[in-house]
């Protein structure tokens, strides 16, 4: 999830702008302690003042479509990536838009961007 800018035109932003990681002593083991997902991303949104409508995310898990759908209907962006074969029926359902692949720098470039989500997904 990364908040931006949408009164910004697309040129106007770049990666020093945005709050990538809020704790410059991040340590990022790929484990994590139990807790849950959509309560932390909106806690940290809310608490941080951030608006829906600034933020992008970007989820692999069917179980996740709501969080993504909340953070749509705010005016966000989100998008599934690469989701399973048995996840993909819920990104479909919810119209939740699909990068697929292993890149992810057409995500990055649909959050500077939202009109590329066609050109990607």
């Amino acid at each position: 999830m990364w908040p931006v800018n949408p009164e910004q035109e697309p040129a106007e932003q770049d990666a020093s702008s945005l709050d990538i990681l809020a704790d410059d002593d991040a340590v990022l083991t790929g484990a994590s302690r139990n807790f849950k997902k959509s309560a932390a991303i909106f806690d940290y949104i809310g608490n941080r003042n951030y608006q829906l409508s600034g933020t992008a995310a970007i989820d692999d898990y069917g179980s996740n479509i709501k969080t993504l759908q909340r953070i749509r209907d705010g005016g966000g962006i989100a998008i599934g990536f690469s989701p399973t074969k048995s996840h993909m029926p819920a990104f479909e359902a919810a119209k939740i838009p699909v990068l697929r692949g292993e890149d992810l720098r057409p995500f990055a470039e649909i959050v500077f961007d939202r009109r590329k989500v066609k050109r990607y997904c």
